[in-house]
């Protein structure tokens, strides 16, 4: 998969992802690839301030989120607030709140180059 951040508009995805990102495969994977895409970090490294942020977003607006969570949603953001908890479709929709971008997901396995979502 590969993650790329862009202020766009969805209808202009001619574009295609620069290149392969490798993250440590360690349940912090997707706050990494964000992290490598976001400013002002630029580095995977970043990740737990990525993933503080989507948390922040998931508590401060509760109600755009809780519909698409099938288990107790405080609970759900307990865990995501975590180390090493992976994230999921209605992470990556809370970071491009967050954030305020739009964020790309393109999946190899598509072919190259092919838009898997944007959120």
């Amino acid at each position: 998969m590969f993650i790329q951040i862009d202020d766009r508009s969805a209808s202009d995805i001619s574009w295609q992802p620069r290149q392969e990102l490798h993250v440590l495969g360690d349940g912090n994977c997707q706050f990494r690839a964000l992290a490598d895409q976001l400013a002002p970090y630029y580095s995977q490294e970043c990740h737990e301030n990525v993933r503080a942020a989507v948390v922040q977003q998931l508590r401060c607006v509760p109600d755009r989120y809780r519909p698409f969570v099938t288990e107790d949603y405080d609970e759900w953001v307990d865990r995501m607030a975590a180390d090493k908890e992976w994230g999921n479709e209605i992470t990556l929709r809370a970071a491009a709140d967050a954030f305020g971008v739009e964020i790309h997901v393109f999946a190899d396995n598509l072919g190259e180059g092919q838009l898997y979502s944007s959120y």
